[in-house]
């Protein structure tokens, strides 16, 4: 048993040594630092526009729960209706 645990303990012992990149000393890249910035403005203006948007996504909420609750007595009358009325 304790040989089992002595491998695992040597190899999680060799993947503790990482050698550093030269983005670790460096700081982060431009690219980096341009996606985070890309990403924080579009997530800006992502919640901007459901702002602008917050009444008529509203109705539109509102619509599809009345369709949804007026699909069950419809169907239960068009069973039982004849057409043409």
């Amino acid at each position: 048993m304790s040989g089992a645990l002595g491998r695992v303990g040597h190899r999680a012992h060799q993947a503790v040594s990482v050698s550093v990149t030269s983005a670790s000393r460096d700081g982060p890249s431009v690219r980096a630092v341009l996606r985070v910035v890309i990403t924080v403005v579009l997530s800006a203006l992502a919640l901007y526009l459901v702002y602008q948007l917050r009444q008529p996504i509203g109705w539109i909420v509102l619509a599809a729960f009345v369709a949804v609750a007026a699909s069950g007595p419809v169907n239960a009358l068009s069973r039982r209706l004849p057409r043409g009325l």
